[in-house]
């Protein structure tokens, strides 16, 4: 049997520097497990891993130049700690002369071990590549209720432009006119070329009068052409805002409303909302990660 094969086998006492450094070239920490310094590799493991965390964490976030130094900082943490641990595993496995080995000194759980590795360092880069289209958000009001309401935190896709037009009915985030740091929430109920009109709370659409069904005190499932159902709360159909003239949307934007349709400024006000341009769409809600209410974390908002 060739000494190459005898050291990695269970029955080999001597330990090479050069299987140690390759092992952890692999999966740091996993030379020091070579070198019978079990509790040390697990402990280089667990710190490789958090530096790895970390930069996943901060890579995700909205692109700035203190966020670009800390990206360069964690990586350079980690290219030095990944080195270090090379240089350790080969001089642990120089000072194991003669090691007691035990049944878990086989190649193949090292190389389950680099497998199970390799394995989560993709699932991070996934799920890496995936928070990138994904953004966070408060709602900070109620002109949104019953559907959102203060406290609550959503997720929203960024990229739902490239996947799919918006639809009516979305729930959408956008920069508001002279805001473009200031994201708003609103749902989508009007295309470009749309009519919009609101009568005594009832919202026409393209001359058409959306089915409302009465869910509890003045709150309704509102119902769109396409099939989208979604809550409305309606407390004064008299009020001015319940009232409204005829929009026609213009190309390339969208209209907005407020599920709490008296209490929201949203395209009825062509001053300070208005039509939304497209480009000014940043996400579509998805579904809320937190709410004060617990039992809605987790509710979906497609």
């Amino acid at each position: 049997m060739s000494s190459a094969i005898a050291d990695i086998l269970p029955n080999s006492s001597p330990r090479r520097w050069y299987w140690a450094a390759l092992w952890s070239l692999l999966c740091p920490g996993l030379g020091q497990i070579y070198a019978t310094r079990v509790p040390r590799g697990l402990k280089t493991m667990a710190v490789a891993a958090v530096l790895q965390g970390i930069g996943l964490v901060i890579s995700v976030q909205s692109p700035t130049k203190p966020l670009f130094v800390a990206v360069m900082t964690v990586a350079a943490l980690y290219l030095g700690f990944y080195a270090f641990a090379v240089i350790d595993a080969v001089l642990c496995a120089r000072r194991e002369k003669e090691a007691f080995l035990g049944a878990w000194n086989r190649a193949v759980i090292y190389i389950g071990i680099v497998l199970a590795w390799s394995v989560a360092t993709q699932v991070a880069g996934f799920a890496q590549e995936n928070a990138k289209q994904m953004a966070n958000f408060s709602i900070p009001a109620n002109s949104m209720a019953p559907t959102l309401l203060p406290g609550d935190y959503l997720v929203s896709r960024t990229t739902f432009r490239e996947q799919s037009p918006p639809q009516r009915g979305d729930i959408v985030v956008f920069n508001k006119k002279g805001t473009p740091v200031i994201p708003y929430v609103k749902r989508l109920v009007g295309l470009p070329g749309d009519r919009i009109q609101l009568r005594d709370g009832r919202l026409y659409l393209n001359d058409f009068a959306l089915p409302q069904t009465p869910d509890a005190e003045n709150v309704f499932v509102e119902t769109m052409p396409n099939g989208r159902s979604y809550r409305v709360q309606i407390d004064n159909r008299g009020h001015f805002s319940e009232n409204t003239p005829v929009y026609t949307v213009p190309a390339g934007h969208y209209f907005v409303l407020g599920d709490n349709r008296e209490n929201s400024a949203d395209s009825r006000f062509l001053d300070e909302v208005g039509f939304i341009p497209e480009e000014a769409l940043t996400g579509k809600a998805l579904f809320l990660f937190w709410s004060n209410d617990l039992a809605r974390i987790g509710t979906e908002l497609e």
